[in-house]
């Protein structure tokens, strides 16, 4: 009879300690009105949670299906309050951005067959590079024959009247063998030789225009162009 008694107060002990170990796991529940503002650590997990959720998925299916509900326990926010941040999170509202000016055509000095050409303009705009024809002519470069004719942003045209290949522009420690069309030139502008996408693309060239300036980073990743000063129109 004592052994038996000894068996039964064992179980009994046993099933206390695990009723003892649930009531621990399971977290109290506390009313709303009891409940205090949701802390950042909640707040980030909800934002994060709500990342996860596929674009296009309602509040009311994301609440079930991510347990959304869960993050605010112990906190007072409502299904509204929830539904007010999942819209916060999902729809980032439109902001308006500054306007700002054309940056213009870049410089870019280089020098041919020993000869400093301070003002060579990249041309952004420009599906070819372009030579002056005296400019050619000071240099002692050939040129082959072309009916090639184009049209600049101020609605001139010119026509070329010869093409150049192969010319090797020196830009700091690099040679870069270039085509150009010679064509004449009006009088005024500002540089008499431009050089086109081509020319981008052989450098690596790419414009930084929220801070203004050009790097040729096939040539130099640590140098920067500025540029070309703008003439205010007088009216």
């Amino acid at each position: 009879m004592d052994r038996h008694e000894h068996v039964m107060e064992r179980q009994a002990t046993k099933e206390v300690i695990q009723i003892g170990m649930m009531s621990k796991a399971k977290k109290l529940y506390v009313p709303k009105h009891l409940r205090r503002e949701a802390n950042k650590a909640e707040l980030d997990g909800f934002h994060k949670r709500v990342k996860r959720v596929p674009k296009g998925m309602t509040f009311e299916e994301a609440y079930y299906k991510y347990r959304l509900g869960n993050l605010f326990r112990e906190s007072r926010e409502t299904e509204k309050d929830m539904e007010i941040l999942f819209n916060k999170v999902c729809r980032k509202p439109k902001k308006t951005l500054k306007k700002e000016q054309d940056p213009g055509k870049f410089l870019i000095p280089c020098s041919i067959n020993n000869h400093d050409l301070p003002n060579a303009i990249c041309d952004t705009g420009s599906a070819v590079s372009i030579m002056a024809i005296d400019t050619a002519e000071v240099l002692g470069l050939k040129t082959e024959p072309s009916k090639d004719s184009f049209a600049f942003v101020d609605n001139s045209k010119a026509n070329s009247t010869g093409m150049i290949r192969n010319v090797k522009v020196e830009i700091g420690e690099c040679t870069i063998p270039m085509d150009f069309h010679v064509v004449e030139l009006k009088s005024g502008m500002t540089s008499s030789l431009l050089l086109g996408r081509a020319f981008m693309a052989t450098v690596g060239a790419i414009c930084d225009l929220k801070k203004n300036r050009m790097c040729l980073t096939n040539v130099d990743e640590n140098v920067f162009y500025d540029p070309v000063e703008k003439k205010k129109v007088k009216i």
